[in-house]
């Protein structure tokens, strides 16, 4: 009979956490349920806001590694639902989903396809504009890593075509192929003959531009492999099962922060590889958004990789709820600049990137440098909200906020799924371009 109770009381409890999973997920995802509103305002607060505000995004997009302390949404959904005992897995699993759902509203190309053409006229002048404002912050940077990462895969590219027959390069987050191209236009023409290319993206309007550019290089069609998915669905697609463990070299540029759990796509990259194949990609790199509230540690201080503590004269510090530090230190590597630096380049860009004057962007920088002097803790929300009546060059499009890491971030992650890494390379250009390279062991 005891048995028989015990095994009644977990069948009645596994039922009840069923109910509050689905309850988690429900308000955090849709919004629905009981609860549903109050979650909505935590984990997507600027949703409904003026401009500029609106376009900062939403908080289930920075790392997974910031969201328990750092911005508080773990803590926030349980007290929006009146529930305190929330198992930590139910809301991050919702987090996850709400994450994937919206890059791929962002990228998806269904929204595009609905447009009148009145609109899609305005979105190309609006296009043309946010392009000419944002060269002199970032376009250039864009460009020269891409090239930068071509001369490193085509390099062993080359080298596998001397020892082998044909090689397989695998693309994630192809885009618009400002990444693959590069690399293929290194190789001569025959070499191209004896290159396969899988290009993986959520947009399959891209996809498909991309592929005829490929072919138009010289990749035959019959080496070229398609697959349209989400990184997080990668896993589940028939197209990237069906090479699993085939591919020689996979590669990406400025994608694989597109999902807040780096684990998952590097995951998947290491199932594609063959045992000592090469990963090399390049990325942002920047801690910005460990939390809402940034607070400088002091000189000489050590600070964790998520920033929810430091070390200093043999003393640890924890940042308390809903903050994180950033450090002051230099990096030991060739070209790496500070987190303090890293986060003052951010911040001031993504001015840029919400399309306001380069006047407004150094004001920005000045306003960051009088806190860091001060001691004063950096809220870059606050400061957009003072910019909602301060008109821009033109209507900014881009979700500001992604899930952009710092380089520990990715080494331990590469690491943790069965890569050895070496050093990163960082960039001369920019304080927030990082080129990594790993093996498959």
């Amino acid at each position: 009979m005891p048995a028989r109770r015990n095994a009644l009381r977990r069948t009645i409890g596994n039922m009840s956490n069923s109910r509050l999973q689905k309850r988690v997920f429900e308000a955090v995802v849709n919004g629905r349920g009981r609860g549903g509103k109050r979650v909505q305002a935590v984990v997507a607060p600027f949703k409904k806001s003026p401009y500029p505000t609106r376009n900062i995004g939403s908080p289930t997009k920075v790392p997974a590694e910031a969201r328990a302390r750092g911005w508080g949404l773990y803590s926030g959904v349980r007290e929006s639902l009146g529930v305190k005992s929330i198992p930590g897995k139910f809301i991050e699993s919702a987090l996850d989903a709400r994450s994937k759902r919206e890059y791929d509203e962002e990228w998806s190309t269904t929204i595009r396809k609905k447009q009148s053409a009145k609109q899609k006229a305005a979105a190309k002048v609006t296009t043309g504009s946010r392009m000419a404002q944002w060269a002199v912050d970032i376009q250039r940077n864009i460009t020269n890593a891409n090239e930068k990462n071509s001369r490193i895969v085509s390099s062993d590219a080359i080298n596998m075509l001397k020892r082998q027959k044909n090689v397989m390069i695998v693309d994630l987050g192809t885009g618009a192929g400002k990444t693959i191209l590069p690399i293929i236009q290194k190789l001569n023409p025959e070499q191209r003959r004896r290159v396969q290319v899988a290009i993986v993206d959520v947009s399959s309007k891209d996809l498909q531009a991309s592929k005829q550019l490929l072919i138009q290089a010289g990749i035959p069609e019959k080496n070229i492999i398609v697959a349209a998915t989400n990184f997080s669905d990668m896993k589940r697609n028939r197209v990237i099962n069906s090479i699993a463990g085939k591919a020689d070299i996979a590669t990406s540029g400025a994608a694989l922060h597109h999902i807040s759990r780096s684990q998952v796509i590097f995951a998947e990259a290491n199932k594609l590889l063959k045992k000592g194949g090469s990963f090399k990609f390049w990325d942002w790199c920047h801690p910005a958004w460990r939390s809402g509230t940034l607070l400088v540690a002091p000189k000489g201080a050590k600070v964790s990789t998520n920033g929810l503590a430091y070390s200093s004269n043999g003393k640890i510090v924890k940042a308390q709820r809903g903050t994180a530090f950033i450090s002051q230190e230099k990096g030991k590597y060739k070209n790496q600049r500070s987190e303090l630096e890293q986060t003052r380049e951010m911040l001031s860009t993504w001015i840029s990137l919400l399309n306001f004057s380069q006047e407004e962007r150094a004001k920005y920088e000045r306003h960051f440098d009088g806190l860091v002097a001060q001691g004063k803790p950096i809220h870059f929300s606050e400061y957009l909200q003072q910019l909602e009546s301060v008109k821009p060059s033109s209507e900014a499009k881009p979700q500001v906020m992604e899930a952009h890491k710092t380089f520990e971030n990715y080494r331990r992650a590469l690491n943790g799924v069965g890569f050895t890494t070496k050093p990163p390379l960082f960039s001369s250009d920019s304080a927030l371009l990082v080129h990594y390279s790993a093996t498959k062991k």
